[in-house]
């Protein structure tokens, strides 16, 4: 009972807390990939059977053509004998000897011989084709049988599966699909020979000339077999630098034949000279010196594993990146760049696949990428040329540098890999960092400030008179307008054309005046001005550095400062409008009146509207006058009209600002 009641997780326990996601689809998606792979292979399997069949039934209909007329050279021909007996009694007729009148047969002068041998190999390659299509239609039976879905659930539909493709390995329907092919080529050359045959005791000009169109013929199938073997023993013997080395694609089926009958000649001679100089007087174990593949599959990711082997000796890009820098020269997707990003991530210490991508953006797809460039690639240059940089994150920073420069500037990635980049160079124990590291950081910034300025206004614009509902969107308002401030304060303005967090006091004013008939609904039009209030404290914060506000602006002006009263003033007499007793629907966090009626003060104050009297007096009875102390000057605060009009203006100036 004490065990069963125990709270702490042991093995055997029916319940797993912590499952991994997928749970309930697991044997489903399992199910979806076996199935994937299984159709991809017979629809593999039925397209070449397809193929040849077609080939098949084209080839036979032409070999039987001849095979009519060469098959009665074989036998005595009804009309033959009629013109022999005829022959005779013409002879008899004409009281002469039956030599002297020529016979006659429409069976061409051929030795027997001949005619045997011909027959023999047109009737075998007429055998060998229909035979090929026999097999491509029976093993299309196979295939169907083999894709037939159990109708059962996914796990038994999974056990069946197995059971079945272990029958079609075992028992090597893929081989003998692979020998049909090598029926027809077979039945093709048994075909080209007898017509060569023929042609030399009927015409032998003609035969000549037939004959080298197919020892050409000939070459090139001989050719194309053995090649692919050769490249590979060469390989094997180090006489290929794999790097610089194309593949031969001439992958068929003879030629994966004589490849294994090669290897296995070359390994029997191996053993015998091991077995007589080595193994008889010193006891060596015999290891054969070339390595044996079960299929083009296995030996084609063998070989790719060599080829990135030897390319990380020479600095070249592996087999991979040159097919991701082959995406980047060839397709157009809008989402392409995102991929490429996270496959160099998951590369992301071998920098020489990032360098030849990036390469490949700019237009040109040399292997030896010359990034970083002094000139085009600054940043690049001067962090991955920096005196302090770990020389054990040098290819990882590569990597970064060169995925930055793939990415638009404004992407979170893009200010990440500036972060990273920075951070880096700070913990390394540097009181230096490159200045393009700030210049990017600001470009960067400058982008993403104006993005979330628009979003800001986005909100405002759409919005709806249904508070309840809208209190996230103006939430996310206040941490838009909270960032910015913060952001044009540390920055001091080095790189901003416009103060964003302060020219949203325009708009916020435009989102008070659309409310319709606020004595409708005082209850939601008070949510509206008491987030309008908490603005106003944000923007006036802001206007003061986030220092003490009256403080602030006793000691310091602000060309801003009126647009801000105004905002402040319009809001109150806004609120002056709602009854005393409305409670809101919705307020912000932190939101208070009282700070608000005390920041309207301070911006009064500030923008001399009150006004002010100077208290320099001359002294009375004194020879020589004090210096009186400037007044005020008194400022025009300025109509929301106005702040319109002049936003409009500083909004084009910041335009024409960033296209320079």
């Amino acid at each position: 009972g004490d065990f069963a009641q125990d709270p702490r997780w042991r093995v055997g326990d029916r319940d797993f807390i912590n499952k991994p996601a997928g749970e309930s689809t697991a044997w489903q998606e399992c199910y979806k990939l076996v199935d994937k792979h299984d159709t991809t292979m017979c629809q593999v399997f039925k397209e070449e059977v397809d193929t040849l069949m077609v080939f098949a039934g084209l080839f036979s209909g032409v070999l039987t053509a001849f095979i009519i007329e060469s098959y009665k050279w074989l036998m005595e021909e009804p009309d033959d004998l009629t013109a022999d007996y005829l022959r005779q009694i013409l002879a008899v007729l004409s009281n002469t000897t039956i030599p002297s009148v020529r016979p006659y047969s429409s069976r061409p002068s051929l030795p027997d011989n001949v005619v045997t041998l011909i027959n023999g190999l047109w009737f075998c390659s007429l055998t060998l084709s229909l035979s090929s299509a026999f097999i491509g239609i029976v093993s299309k039976q196979w295939l169907r049988e083999y894709l037939r879905d159990a109708g059962q659930s996914h796990r038994t539909n999974l056990a069946v599966r197995q059971v079945k493709y272990q029958g079609l390995t075992r028992w090597y329907v893929g081989a003998i699909i692979a020998m049909i092919p090598l029926l027809l080529q077979a039945a093709l050359f048994l075909f080209l020979v007898g017509i060569v045959y023929l042609l030399w005791h009927i015409q032998p000009v003609v035969a000549a000339i037939i004959s080298v169109l197919g020892i050409f013929i000939v070459s090139f199938f001989i050719a194309t077999t053995i090649l692919p073997a050769v490249q590979f023993i060469l390989e094997q013997t180090g006489h290929l630098h794999l790097p610089t080395t194309c593949q031969f694609p001439y992958k068929s089926a003879q030629s994966w034949l004589f490849l294994r009958m090669s290897l296995l000649v070359l390994n029997f001679v191996a053993w015998v000279y091991h077995t007589v100089y080595k193994g008889f007087w010193y006891g060596e174990v015999f290891l054969a010196p070339f390595q044996t593949y079960p299929s083009w599959s296995q030996l084609d990711l063998d070989w790719t594993d060599r080829r990135d082997v030897h390319a990380a000796w020479d600095h070249k890009p592996t087999s991979v990146g040159l097919c991701l820098g082959f995406m980047e020269l060839n397709f157009e997707h809008h989402l392409l760049r995102d991929w490429l990003w996270n496959c160099l991530w998951d590369m992301r210490d071998n920098a020489i696949n990032a360098k030849y991508v990036l390469q490949c953006a700019r237009g040109t797809h040399k292997t030896k990428a010359n990034f970083p460039h002094p000139e085009h690639d600054t940043l690049a240059y001067r962090v991955l040329t920096f005196p302090h940089l770990n020389p054990r994150i040098v290819a990882r920073a590569t990597t970064e540098l060169a995925a930055h420069a793939l990415l638009p500037p404004s992407v979170e990635a893009s200010v990440e890999h500036i972060i990273r980049m920075y951070n880096t160079l700070v913990h390394s124990g540097s009181e230096e960092v490159p200045p393009e590291i700030f210049d990017e950081l600001r470009t960067t910034l400058q982008d993403t400030r104006l993005q979330l300025f628009h979003v800001a206004q986005n909100i405002l614009r759409r919005s709806q008179h249904t508070e309840e509902t809208f209190t996230p969107a103006l939430d996310l308002i206040i941490t838009i307008v909270t960032h910015l401030s913060h952001g044009e304060v540390k920055d001091a303005y080095a790189f901003s054309a416009r103060e964003l967090s302060l020219d949203i006091s325009t708009d916020i004013i435009d989102w008070l005046e659309r409310y319709p008939n606020p004595s409708s609904n005082w209850e939601n039009y008070k949510s509206r001005v008491v987030w309008s209030a908490h603005m106003v404290v944000l923007l006036a914060r802001r206007l003061a550095s986030f220092k003490q506000v009256d403080t602030a602006f006793a000691t310091s002006w602000h060309p801003r400062l009126p647009s801000i009263y105004a905002f402040a003033k319009f809001v109150n007499d806004k609120t002056r409008l709602i009854p005393a007793d409305t409670l809101p629907t919705w307020k912000p966090e932190k939101s208070s009146m009282e700070e608000f009626a005390k920041v309207k003060v301070a911006l009064e104050v500030a923008c001399g509207a009150a006004g002010s009297e100077s208290d320099g007096e001359s002294a009375r009875d004194s020879k020589i006058t004090p210096p009186r102390p400037p007044i005020p000057r008194r400022r025009r605060v300025p109509s929301v009209a106005s702040m319109k009009e002049s936003r409009k203006v500083s909004f084009r100036g910041a335009q024409s600002t960033r296209r320079s």
